[in-house]
């Protein structure tokens, strides 16, 4: 019993509380066993729907499903927070929607320049979304920032070229990327090249002092190691599913005063909603199994992705800014 007591005193003979107390769970553990329970159901079900399915293609619709989509979806909550007169809500809900509608109408008359107009804002998104640090503070972040930048797109026509070539072309035919090939590797090489600096940087602060326990340093050389070692679709949809949009999550929703598991469904209720009129569609389609319709539904994905992207962009940097998130 007085060893007992012992354990439960810290420094200056404090009592400390136990970890766990009656087997209770916290909110954050409760959060993570839903979710991890919905996948698992939805990766079973999907994989018993369509057998024909690849199972990492499943295990990424699900991450699109209960990561990637809500970490958009939390632009509501954003937006909530951040502008509180309501005529300023409708105004920004105005710009968000002609923001939109903007890259919807330039995907139709210029694809090319669409897709390299998204891929720039969208890898500028990705390093000042990911690093979740003020990126001109310090030279160190300034330096993370550059050598994030280019992995997720450049590194996959490094490693990948012609089935990175073949996916853009599958997606969307009529874009023109060969023109733009070389500038883009070089951009990768300089990307892999900064990583190595940054993390043998990072490394030699780490060791000169030992109260630093900033490991984030590595995750630049994961991302380098995932897109030259996997195929470009599946290494983006991890990257985005079960890197960038939880670590977005994660940045949200740390603000958010959660009481309950229900306080932060409905992030993850609100993209669902589409999902059975997507089902719809699949169902009733005769060529569902047709190459021209998953070409189709991949031009689809990628215009409203491009859409939604380039305001959710600019709100995420605005909020940096505002150091509403980090």
């Amino acid at each position: 019993m007085e060893l007992y007591h012992l354990c439960l005193k810290g420094k200056d003979n404090l009592p400390l509380k136990p970890l766990v107390k009656g087997f209770k769970l916290d909110i954050w553990t409760r959060i993570a066993i839903t979710i991890a329970i919905l996948v698992y159901l939805s990766v079973i079900g999907l994989t018993l729907l369509f057998p024909e399915f690849d199972f990492r293609l499943t295990l990424l619709i699900v991450g699109l499903v209960y990561l990637g989509m809500p970490h958009g979806a939390m632009d509501i909550y954003l937006v909530s927070k951040s502008i509180k007169s309501k005529y300023q809500i409708l105004n920004f809900i105005f710009a968000y929607l002609l923001l939109s509608s903007f890259v919807i109408a330039l995907w139709a008359f210029a694809p090319t320049f669409s897709f390299l107009f998204f891929l720039t804002y969208s890898m500028i998104h990705f390093a000042d979304s990911d690093i979740q640090k003020e990126i001109f503070k310090t030279k160190k972040n300034l330096l993370e920032f550059f050598a994030r930048l280019p992995l997720t797109f450049c590194l996959p026509l490094i490693f990948f070229e012609k089935s990175t070539l073949d996916l853009i072309q599958f997606i969307h035919p009529e874009i023109n990327f060969l023109p733009y090939v070389s500038m883009f590797q070089f951009l990768g090489y300089l990307g892999m090249g900064l990583t190595v600096i940054f993390a043998v940087y990072s490394f030699y602060l780490l060791l000169t002092d030992f109260n630093n326990q900033d490991l984030t340093f590595l995750e630049p050389l994961v991302l380098c190691v995932l897109f030259s070692q996997i195929t470009p679709l599946y290494a983006f949809g991890i990257y985005f599913c079960f890197i960038h949009a939880i670590k977005h999550i994660v940045n949200v929703v740390r603000k958010i005063d959660i009481t309950s598991v229900f306080s932060i469904l409905p992030y993850w209720i609100i993209p669902l909603m589409g999902l059975p009129f997507i089902y719809w569609i699949y169902l009733n389609s005769e060529s569902s199994n047709s190459l021209e319709f998953q070409q189709n539904i991949f031009q689809y994905i990628l215009i409203t992705l491009s859409a939604l992207a380039l305001p959710h962009a600019i709100l995420v940097r605005y909020c940096k800014t505002l150091k509403f998130i980090d």
